[in-house]
């Protein structure tokens, strides 16, 4: 099934957009920063609270959920957001020393593809679904299989931390509308118990106690992006080199 081009035939804007939230840039982030910025070869662009409202159009406003998520929930809404609203790249702010322009150059070259990412590193990395709250026997479970599906096919998967992604193709079309469908759906109990920590999650520990906060680890991003990315695997690439999982810490 074709997939449309880039918004109005337009080439993808030749931007990488990194998110931190939830309070001051670490050291060691801003180290990674500072390498994403000197090798990358594209304009990047760090979206923090006090830069967010440049990004937000009023003909596409946030979330009415988003303000009460944790900042690594708002922070995967974010992604999906801005390149579907805007295109680009994204970029989790992790060490990196490669130049990110020939996938700039193949999505460009390629109006059949919607997507360039890394080949996905491990079936751990894959979307949970929520499994490790379920309880035993979790084979009885549709989400176990749907994980278990996924884990099996991580190597025709693209990663979550780094990609480039045409404006308004199927792809983010798609992703979007997951994402706000999720939202709608967790949205009275995100008022009820709305995140405490920018890492909360469902059942993180606060006080001694698990969090109220209802959202699951991978809710918002791999949950909806992997199993996008599995059905659109014939129209995306994996050539992105990925970034550093090691030392960001």
């Amino acid at each position: 099934m074709p997939t449309p081009p880039a918004i109005d035939g337009r080439p993808t804007p030749r931007r990488v957009f990194a998110i931190w939230l939830g309070g001051p840039l670490p050291p060691i982030r801003a180290t990674s920063l500072e390498a994403i910025r000197r090798h990358i070869g594209v304009e990047t662009v760090l979206i923090t609270e006090d830069s967010l409202d440049r990004w937000v159009t009023a003909a596409a406003p946030l979330h009415p959920a988003f303000h009460q998520l944790s900042a690594i929930h708002q922070a995967d809404y974010l992604r999906c957001y801005l390149v579907h609203h805007h295109g680009g790249g994204y970029l989790d702010v992790k060490p990196l020393t490669a130049d990110w322009q020939p996938a700039f150059d193949q999505l460009d070259a390629r109006p059949d593809m919607v997507a360039v990412g890394y080949r996905e590193v491990s079936r751990h990395g894959v979307a949970t679904f929520g499994v490790e709250r379920l309880p035993q026997p979790r084979i009885l479970h549709a989400a176990w299989w749907r994980y278990r599906w996924l884990q099996l096919n991580y190597r025709r998967l693209i990663g979550t931390c780094a990609f480039v992604c045409r404006p308004r193709s199927a792809f983010t079309t798609a992703w979007f509308a997951g994402m706000t469908r999720r939202l709608d759906g967790f949205h009275a109990a995100i008022a009820a118990h709305p995140a405490q920590h920018p890492r909360d999650h469902a059942g993180f520990p606060l006080d001694g106690r698990p969090s109220g906060y209802p959202v699951t680890w991978t809710a918002l991003l791999a949950d909806i992006f992997h199993p996008l990315a599995l059905r659109h695997r014939h129209h995306t690439l994996n050539t992105l080199p990925p970034p550093s999982f090691e030392r960001y810490q």
